[in-house]
């Protein structure tokens, strides 16, 4: 996985203080479309943003090789678990249950959803903090 950003280049304006030449960033928060077609956006920011929520709710990394097969990549887990309605039963331990049950639910939510393998579907940062607020569904 390490090699692949130094395939993906982009034309920039020169006339900018700063190059970008390769994608960077931890491989594990990295959206689809960034290994697929070398493409950077504010979706796949998003898409970030919905690795770290899932990973802060559930305490733990986003790919796990020590965990049980079924649980070894945590969004492929969660949407399991949102699948079968029971996306509350993996809240990381640490949080004791002190928590609010609706709010920990809309991150988990919000998480999926921006952590969505398709960038067309995930929201956008306004959309995902409306919801985060209880000001959208």
């Amino acid at each position: 996985m390490g090699s692949w950003g130094q395939n993906c280049s982009w034309l920039i304006d020169h006339e900018q203080q700063y190059q970008t030449t390769t994608i960077a960033g931890t491989t594990l928060y990295l959206a689809p479309e960034c290994f697929n077609k070398c493409k950077a956006s504010k979706e796949s920011d998003v898409h970030s943003y919905g690795i770290v929520a899932l990973e802060i709710t559930y305490g733990r990394r986003p790919v796990d090789s020590k965990a049980e097969e079924s649980k070894v990549i945590l969004v492929e887990w969660v949407w399991e678990l949102y699948r079968q309605g029971r996306i509350l039963e993996a809240v990381d331990e640490k949080l004791g249950k002190k928590f609010d049950f609706k709010q920990i639910e809309h991150l988990m939510i919000v998480g999926l959803r921006c952590a969505h393998p398709d960038y067309k579907l995930r929201p956008t940062m306004r959309q995902a903090i409306k919801v985060l607020n209880f000001d959208a569904p």
